[in-house]
């Protein structure tokens, strides 16, 4: 799979290597057409959610088109908004 990092998903400091690894090894959960395309006719956006190196649950945003190609255009902290959209929920102690 050919993961490319847009510049605007850097925009919230989460790095190239936080992205790929949580979009993989800590991946937790994956949503398909979880937005409107961006553009007229474009593909529905999948969103991620994942651990950081570091442990922290991060939010991102891709494009997929098949076989391989995926373009992140989005990464940041999760947000509460989300996470609730998606219907990923933590268990509190």
């Amino acid at each position: 799979m050919g993961v490319r990092v847009h510049a605007s998903a850097a925009k919230h400091g989460i790095s190239a290597q936080d992205v790929a690894l949580a979009m993989s090894v800590n991946l937790l959960m994956r949503v398909d057409d979880f937005d409107e395309p961006r553009v007229p006719g474009g593909k529905a956006s999948t969103l991620f959610i994942g651990l950081s190196a570091g442990g922290r649950m991060l939010e991102i945003l891709a494009v997929i088109t098949p076989p391989a190609d995926v373009f992140v255009f989005h990464a940041m902290l999760l947000r509460p908004e989300i996470a609730e959209r998606a219907g990923f929920y933590l268990e509190e102690d």
